[in-house]
């Protein structure tokens, strides 16, 4: 029995889950469930609390309470400590750290041929579509972190070709290109003939293309009449009280059609938004294996994202969705219009399409096989 020590933030039960490493760790913990051979603890740093929960018989998910107010001086000063002490203790014979950037200020050289690492952001990118002065230098320490710690990495895992073609000489590396994993729950939803409206799901934000998206969809009323303008759903939310209150006057200037602001929301409840929409709109200026596309795939819904990252890798322009240009709002108006009128058999041929890809490329058992195989050529070395 292989025994795995996974490293991951993870939402405490009840909770809705916030951002994609969330999603995917919970993606492959239920894929983990269902193959043999395993045995995962995970855990998760920066809670209020000490909590255990048992997700499954073979996963056991441990909330570890922060000692410092600082994320990086807490996984410096007390989570890397507690990390190893359970890993000895446990008898582990993996570790795997999900996320890359200050997550690495966990990685020790004595453990690090046995130490897998999943690269998921692309830091340097993500940078400069940030606004604010703060999230610039936030993200420009966990770039020198990533740096001073890149020389540890023995073992990637790159969740598409456009990381692992971005990330430069793999000679000296164990590696394999696996992605992201679903929660199967995804693939269980119905489409639904008749379904018309659009939604957003994600941290709104300038980077994500939010205000491009309301721009665009605005100017839905020059082309449909205002009652056959589908509704749109936009989904998270944002610590960026500039943002949101820019983002809210564009919303009331809406003359036409009907936009819904919601907070973050459970699995269940998205799903529940979701299954009325016919269409994720993604217009971000960086993203490197989106979750949120996946996901919407995976429900048979029809992608409109920014040709931006790995996105080409997920969506089959034309296919299961269609791309554009990212800040081309124009190209956006227009694809969002042609989605909108589409007639029902295109749609559903699309819906079919989109749901089989992400079958193929997601699906939460295959994906946990995938990196349990990993896992044993890390041990083989």
């Amino acid at each position: 029995m292989m025994k795995v020590l996974l490293v991951s933030p993870f939402p405490i039960p009840g909770s809705p889950i916030r951002g994609g490493v969330e999603a995917v760790a919970a993606g492959l913990l239920k894929g983990f469930s269902r193959i043999g051979g395993i045995q995962v603890k995970v855990l998760s740093f920066c809670h209020t609390e000490d909590l255990t929960v048992r997700l499954y018989d073979n996963v056991e998910v441990c909330y570890v309470g922060r000692r410092y107010r600082v994320r990086k001086m807490e996984l410096l000063l007390h989570a890397k400590k507690y990390l190893y002490k359970v890993f000895e203790e446990w008898g582990a014979d993996i570790l795997h750290i999900e996320g890359n950037g200050s997550s690495l200020l966990l990685m020790d050289r004595r453990y690090s041929g046995r130490t897998v690492v999943t690269q998921h952001g692309i830091l340097d990118k993500e940078r400069k579509t940030k606004r604010s002065f703060r999230s610039k230098m936030n993200l420009l320490l966990a770039e020198f972190i990533e740096r001073r710690k890149r020389s540890l990495i023995k073992n990637i895992v790159f969740i598409s070709a456009y990381n692992k073609n971005l990330y430069g000489n793999l000679d000296s590396l164990a590696w394999a290109q696996i992605c992201n994993p679903l929660d199967d729950d995804y693939f269980k939803t119905e489409t639904r003939e008749g379904c018309a409206g659009f939604y957003f799901l994600g941290v709104l934000s300038k980077s994500k293309g939010v205000a491009d998206l309301l721009e665009a969809y605005g100017s839905l009323g020059h082309s449909l009449k205002d009652n056959s303008i589908p509704r749109l759903d936009v989904i998270g939310s944002t610590d960026d009280r500039s943002f949101l209150s820019e983002m809210e006057k564009t919303v009331l200037g809406i003359k036409d059609g009907s936009v819904a602001v919601h907070g973050w929301k459970t699995g269940e409840q998205i799903r529940s938004i979701v299954e009325s929409s016919r269409c994720l709109v993604l217009p971000s200026y960086q993203e490197t294996l989106p979750v949120v596309v996946a996901e919407a795939m995976a429900m048979g819904k029809i992608v409109i994202a920014s040709d931006v990252g790995g996105v080409r890798e997920m969506v089959d322009d034309g296919q299961t969705g269609f791309l554009f240009k990212a800040g081309d709002v124009s190209a956006l108006t227009n694809l969002m219009l042609k989605v909108a009128e589409m007639n029902e058999e295109t749609f559903l041929q699309m819906s079919q399409k989109a749901r089989q890809k992400a079958w193929n490329m997601f699906n939460s058992e295959s994906v946990a096989q995938k990196t349990a195989d990993f896992y044993e050529r890390v041990l083989k070395q």
